[in-house]
């Protein structure tokens, strides 16, 4: 149970930024709007996010040498 100091801080930051991810999408999803309208817009965000994922993993990318810049 004697953790270093590091994995002690890494753990917390990890447990808050989990915490307030899943309280954003707990908030977003019990909001006053209507249901179908609340999911297009989650739709949306997931698929924007995912379309900035896949650019910047293409542009960190070098293809002729098959291995990430």
């Amino acid at each position: 149970m004697n953790q270093p100091e590091n994995t002690k801080t890494k753990t917390l930051i990890t447990g808050i930024l989990l915490g307030l991810a899943i309280g954003g999408l707990l908030g977003f999803a019990f909001a006053p709007a209507k249901g179908s309208d609340a999911r297009r817009k989650l739709f949306t965000l997931f698929e924007d996010e995912n379309n900035n994922n896949t650019e910047n993993m293409e542009d960190d990318f070098d293809p002729e040498s098959d291995r990430p810049v």
